[in-house]
């Protein structure tokens, strides 16, 4: 199998992390009970063997599951995260996200991931709540809005069949300092002679959602301009009620119909803590408060206007965001910059935003630009707690990726996409000894919404109730046995509960000094006042001492190997005990004074052969000697003619001492050999082979002899024809060269031709073209002459 630059990073990161001394870089070995083994890491795992730590060593029980196999484990528990799809229905018109409804179990600091899909319906149906700013400066947007109210929905007809409006408008509240208490009934009569205008108001609903345009612009012709005092508007007191009233504004359920309300005015909004000024201190409830107006029973009104303060803008989304309404802001562009950045932190409900004309004659054009925008993006967001995260990532069906992940744009009704969701419980909760479920809500502005309960998996399956075994065998029965541990009665301590004295079961007496507060070095355990330290995957790796503070296996290396080898050293204690002949942290230098011994030649035990001089264990050699030890001579002739004979002799039964059986080559041992040999000697034995051979001197003379042959062909080789392919060759190739050169030359001669033209040519063709050219003579018309026509 292949690993992954990723996996093999990993990988060598869990290693280093059991096998060295310190676990300050393992999340799991520094917790001892099963309980806090699965609190600490989604990745930890915890041996419930209860021979886990026998034979005087003790084990990590807590750790990656992959070492505790390793180790031996038998009885593992590894709780791990999983996801369920509780209700997954499939797509219909009115049902546009799957899954529905999902339960996770989740151990912290670990990811599950599943994949959520959602498909947007064509034509999906709309309601459309058009709230509009109703004080004097929006006099001229109310008189093109008479004119627009069956264009606006003639517009939202051509993008969906299926739709309903509903209209409403707002002023402000009316008390001081937001009107003139005295100006109340006629709020735009601020001199005699103008004409008085309708009364201030808070927000009045004027028209149910209705698919009826004509009726839709009949109410809205039927409606005047009012007025206030101050800049800012009660608009968002306004946007609560269009929010809370579900049934009395009587909207469409959030899965059967895309709600969206146009926001229209030309200046800012009140926020919470302004109505203080009118003496306004009850906090907005986000309640439904309207009911039908005294004065005109078509209308209802926001009752709590000069009762309750405005709403905040973190309230207000969130009202907005849980019953599914996208708002859209139609604003001039004098109060752009106020609602762009409201806008950017409503973006997770696709809120938009656009600029209306003076006149608001673009509201038409806005809302079909806008509501366009909204049907071809999806969004994804959630309310997730704080300790759980969620992070999402558009897949390949997505045509232009959006929010790093959690959004799709440019998308098309009628075709499916998918998102990966990433969630992620960063910690259990501390203190709580049954941790509840947890919930949230994926939702999808527009398209629905997934339910989502979260699980955390903070408790160890062994540790329930009932699971542990009382006055156990195990524990000297003098404890409760339970996940593979022991949990001592008053009085007994220690691993096993065999310490029945505290002060034994101290573990500062595991500590060597003032200096740290870790027990055992970090590589052991205390048990009744003595360290027990861990144990080594490899055999021949073992820790040891008093704390716990030596081990075999943490020394310097030389070529790769601990202390060089045992040849050069061992390691005692995390330093190098090198041999006599070497010295150095890792054994790595030769000790020179002694090292002489390795130069003594084994035959006759002089240094060199009595031929050389011995250079730190090495054997320099005089001239015609070679070897090891410098023990043959390649220079002395005599030898090797005195050897020809016995080689022939004893090799090929040919020469001089044939007649009398090689008797005088006994004291020789002669070895015919396949492999090159080091010496010079050689003698041919006919016209392809000859012997060549090297020998070594001491009590008994040894030759090596290596027999070569030349094999030899009697096939001629053709070499004319070589000579005339290799001259061929290098003809064609040197006409190839010189066709190139030419190419190389003609084309910069064309390069450099027409650049001479094109610097030869007049910078203009003609004095027409010339804007500096004058010429030498000035014609003027006479108006007043009428050349041969008298009577002109």
């Amino acid at each position: 199998m292949k690993l992954s630059f990723e996996s093999t990073i990993l990988l060598l990161f869990l290693v280093l992390a059991y096998f060295h001394p310190s676990s300050a870089k393992n999340p799991c070995t520094a917790h001892s009970d099963c309980g806090s083994c699965f609190r600490a890491n989604g990745d930890c795992a915890f041996c419930k063997d209860e021979d886990f730590s026998s034979s005087g060593v003790r084990l990590d029980r807590c750790n990656y599951a992959n070492v505790l196999k390793e180790l031996g484990c038998k009885s593992l528990m590894n709780v791990q995260g999983e996801h369920k799809f509780e209700k997954e229905e499939n797509f219909t018109f009115f049902r546009q996200v799957s899954p529905q409804k999902i339960t996770l179990n989740l151990r912290p600091a670990q990811t599950n991931k599943f994949k959520i899909k959602v498909k947007p319906a064509k034509g999906f149906p709309v309601d459309l709540y058009y709230l509009m700013d109703m004080s004097k400066s929006m006099e001229n947007d109310l008189n093109e809005l008479n004119k627009l109210g069956i264009k606006i929905a003639d517009e939202i007809g051509e993008i969906t069949p299926k739709y309903r409006l509903a209209f409403g408008s707002f002023v402000d509240k009316t008390v001081a300092p937001f009107i003139q208490p005295a100006q109340l009934n006629k709020p735009c009569m601020l001199e005699d002679n103008v004409t008085p205008c309708k009364p201030t108001f808070g927000y009045n609903h004027i028209f149910d959602f209705n698919d009826n345009k004509t009726s839709f612009q009949e109410r809205i012709n039927q409606q005047n301009i009012s007025g206030n005092l101050d800049t800012p508007e009660g608009g968002f007191d306004a946007l609560m009620q269009v929010a809370s009233c579900n049934s009395t504004l009587n909207w469409e359920p959030v899965d059967r119909a895309h709600r969206i309300v146009i926001f229209v005015t030309d200046a800012t909004p009140h926020i919470a803590g302004d109505g203080k000024l009118g003496g306004i201190i009850q906090p907005n409830d986000g309640l439904c408060h309207l009911q039908i107006s005294t004065n005109d029973q078509s209308t209802k009104e926001y009752t709590q206007s000069n009762k309750q303060d405005y709403p905040s803008i973190s309230k207000l989304k969130s009202k907005l965001k849980s019953n599914d309404i996208i708002p859209i802001f139609a604003v001039t562009e004098n109060v752009q910059s106020v609602y762009k950045k409201i806008v950017d932190e409503w973006k997770d409900m696709n809120a938009r935003i656009g600029v209306l004309k003076g006149d608001s004659s673009n509201i038409v054009e806005l809302i079909r630009k806008t509501y366009s925008e909204i049907i071809t993006t999806i969004r994804l967001s959630d309310n997730s707690p704080s300790d759980i995260k969620v992070f999402y990532k558009a897949d390949e069906s997505c045509p232009n990726v959006i929010e790093e992940g959690a959004g799709c744009s440019n998308i098309t009704a009628g075709d499916e996409y998918g998102f990966d969701v990433m969630v992620t419980a960063t910690n259990c909760p501390k203190g709580v000894a049954q941790v509840p479920t947890q919930s949230f809500v994926i939702n999808i502005p527009g398209l629905g919404k997934i339910d989502v309960d979260v699980n955390l998996q903070c408790e160890c399956p062994c540790e329930a109730p009932g699971m542990g075994v009382q006055n156990s065998t195990s524990c000297n029965g003098t404890g409760t046995f339970q996940c593979g541990i022991c949990y001592c009665g008053s009085g007994y301590h220690g691993e096993k509960c065999e310490c029945d004295n505290e002060a034994e079961a101290d573990d500062t007496l595991c500590i060597p000094n003032n200096t740290t507060d870790v027990v055992c070095s970090g590589a052991g355990s205390c048990v009744c006042g003595e360290c027990v330290c861990n144990k080594r995957l490899n055999a021949g790796e073992f820790i040891s001492g008093r704390y716990c503070e030596c081990n075999n296996y943490g020394c310097d290396r030389h070529d790769g190997q601990l202390c060089g080898g045992p040849e050069r050293g061992i390691c005692e204690c995390g330093s190098c005990k090198c041999t006599d002949a070497y010295l150095g942290d890792n054994c790595g230098q030769v000790n020179c004074t002694i090292a002489e011994k390795n130069c003594l030649n084994p035959d006759n035990g002089e240094v060199c052969s009595g031929n050389g001089v011995c250079d730190c264990e090495k054997c320099n050699c005089e001239v015609g000697y070679i070897g090891k030890y410098c023990q043959t001579c390649v220079s002395c002739e005599t030898k090797c003619g005195e050897y020809k004979d016995c080689i022939q002799c004893v090799l090929d039964n040919n020469g001089p001492l044939a007649s009398n059986n090689c008797t005088s080559c006994a004291y020789l041992d002669i070895r015919l050999v396949e492999y090159e040999v080091e010496g010079t000697c050689r003698f041919q034995i006919d016209e392809n082979c000859h012997y060549e051979y090297d020998y070594t001197q001491g009590l008994n003379e040894t030759v090596i002899v290596r027999k070569a042959c030349v094999v030899v062909t009697n096939e001629s080789i053709p070499i004319l024809y070589i000579v005339i392919g290799i001259v061929a060759g290098l003809i064609v190739l040197a006409f190839l060269l010189l066709i190139i050169w030419k190419i190389i030359v003609t084309a910069y001669d064309n390069y450099e031709y027409q650049k001479f033209l094109k610097q030869s040519k007049p910078e203009f063709e003609s004095k027409n073209e010339n804007a500096l050219y004058k010429a030498p003579k000035t014609v003027y018309d006479n108006p007043t002459y009428a050349h041969n026509n008298p009577y002109e």
